[in-house]
């Protein structure tokens, strides 16, 4: 990944166990805090209408990343598995891996891939998401079922650092969070989640 530029642009959904609207996020003007339990139990979802990786084209590709951050550990130590669009070939599929899990430099690696400390697997996975505002959802059968409840009214921005302060969006509650996948397993309902755009690059 080194030796190619990458770029990646599209929607983003993501849901955690805060509160509503999550502390870490940055509104009312104000820096994000720390989040509102000991960990942040999360679902990071990207689908990506443009990009590439060299020559190796990434459009209309699913990711998702779930795991959990240890919030009161020294360096905020992450967790996770990394689900990748099955439709991806073995050269997309190293691509994607390589940007999301923050190897590959840019963004992902500065706001988020440096407290990754365990990745417990990459899966190739049939990923279907929406991401219409205010009615997103993600489905990873057998692992993973996100639907939102509704969008929290705000009349300031909102904006969250996985996608970047420059691409503020929209806050809402999750109806549903549901995640089975070892080591982890629970069903949060209520909780807080987020939605936007985003562009990566190398």
């Amino acid at each position: 990944m080194d030796a190619f530029p990458w770029k990646v642009a599209g929607s983003y959904y993501e849901v955690c166990n805060c509160e509503a609207i999550c502390p870490c996020r940055r509104s009312r003007g104000e820096k994000g805090r720390r989040p509102s339990y000991a960990t942040c139990d999360f679902a990071l979802s990207w689908w990506i209408k443009q990009g590439h990786a060299g020559a190796v084209d990434l459009a209309d590709l699913k990711v998702v990343l779930a795991g959990r951050w240890e919030a009161t550990i020294p360096g905020d130590p992450w967790h996770v598995t990394l689900y990748i669009d099955d439709r991806a070939t073995p050269a997309q599929k190293d691509a994607l891996a390589a940007v999301f899990l923050g190897r590959a430099g840019g963004w992902p690696q500065q706001s988020f891939g440096s407290n990754i400390v365990e990745v417990y697997a990459v899966k190739s996975a049939t990923i279907e998401l929406d991401h219409t505002r205010a009615r997103e959802r993600i489905d990873i059968g057998p692992y993973l079922t996100v639907r939102t409840r509704e969008a929290v009214p705000h009349d300031f921005t909102v904006s969250c650092g996985i996608p970047g302060h420059d691409h503020p969006g929209q806050e809402i509650v999750a109806e549903a969070f549901r995640y089975n996948d070892a080591p982890f397993d629970w069903d949060i309902r209520g909780k807080c989640g987020f939605s936007t755009d985003f562009a990566y690059s190398s």
